[in-house]
Parts: structure tokens; C-alpha cells; sequence
């Protein structure tokens, strides 16, 4: 399986920008498509709200979350 992109920012972290959310499945599609789509859990969906376009988050401790496009794209750069 491919990594997520890393990130630095106020904190590092891997990142994928997400191209379709289907919430009838919980599954988001990755904007990048060799990545595969990503299944949630309906208490994180609906915890985290995800839309077209937002980014699905992986922190250094394993924990997921959901950022809009916007506040992400403007407090994270790519971590080459």
C-alpha cells in the first residue's frame, strides 16, 4: 500500500486530499488514484463531516481526522 503524503505545518502529518466522499458507504476516494478509498467509521463521519475536496489526516500517533481544503492548504506544505 502507498503512503500518504507527509506534511509540515503546525504539526507534522500525512495527508490526502479527497476527491469523493459517498457517505452511503463512508468511503472517501482520494483525489491521487493510486492511492485505494479509505472506509470510516459512521461515528467518524459523522464526528468529522468530511466534504469534496477536504483532506483525510494521519498524525504521528495513529489518530485520524478531516480538514477543509482551504485551512489546510493554507497551514501545511508539502514535506519533500
Amino acid at each position: 500500500m502507498k503512503r500518504y503524503p507527509s506534511y509540515k505545518g503546525p504539526f507534522s502529518v500525512r495527508a490526502v486530499k479527497i476527491a469523493r466522499v459517498v457517505s452511503a458507504t463512508g468511503c472517501l476516494v482520494p483525489d491521487e488514484t493510486s492511492l485505494l478509498p479509505i472506509y470510516v467509521s459512521e461515528q467518524w463521519f459523522d464526528h468529522n463531516s468530511p466534504v469534496d475536496g477536504g483532506y483525510y489526516l494521519v498524525l504521528a500517533n495513529g489518530t485520524t481526522g478531516y480538514m477543509e481544503a482551504e485551512l489546510f492548504e493554507n497551514e501545511f506544505t508539502p514535506d519533500h
